[in-house]
């Protein structure tokens, strides 16, 4: 958790989740590659969680983020040279275009999760919550919930498969996959 406590884990993953859209958007547009864009991202947030302590909570959070993202995009761009250049204002409303239906579809994907979440028994909920928004250890959750090492292992497996599954079917039936 890079020395943060739990209730930071969870404030920071929270916070993420909110703007995790608005910076795949910027990075899509700034980049033009959904690879390239995926790679900015998860850089992005391992520098904001990693720095989540310089954060000012009295400012946006997801502008403190793109600022972030402004420069590890440029050291991308700087890593690599760039084989197309965006001269055109055609390619621009394109990649402005893909922007907006990713940062579309990623809010669909968030909302989707959310309602499978939601529909998980309520042990089922405490086990995500424990592990992924309070970041405790299998052994801990085993201690807390007087499970097995592997009963926990296993349910959390099942469980991602379960919820990636419930997501594609949501997005499925929105037209978006």
């Amino acid at each position: 958790m890079s020395g943060m406590d739990a209730g930071q884990h969870a404030a920071f993953l929270t916070r993420w989740m909110r703007a995790q859209s608005a910076v795949a958007a910027y990075a899509l547009s700034r980049l033009g590659d959904p690879h390239a864009m995926d790679d900015v991202v998860q850089e992005v947030a391992l520098a904001a969680q990693r720095y989540f302590a310089r954060y000012d909570p009295s400012r946006s959070f997801t502008s403190w983020v793109l600022g972030i993202a402004h420069h590890k995009i440029a050291d991308h761009q700087r890593a690599r040279r760039p084989t197309a250049s965006l001269e055109s204002a055609e390619a621009e409303a394109q990649l402005r275009a893909a922007s907006e239906r990713l940062a579309h579809e990623t809010g669909e994907r968030a909302s989707a999760m959310h309602d499978c979440i939601a529909r998980l028994k309520p042990e089922r909920r405490e086990l995500l919550r424990r592990f992924y928004l309070d970041g405790q250890s299998v052994r801990e959750i085993t201690d807390a919930m007087r499970m097995g090492q592997s009963a926990v292992k296993v349910a959390l497996h099942r469980l991602r498969r379960a919820l990636r599954d419930c997501v594609s079917r949501a997005l499925e039936r929105e037209g978006l996959r």
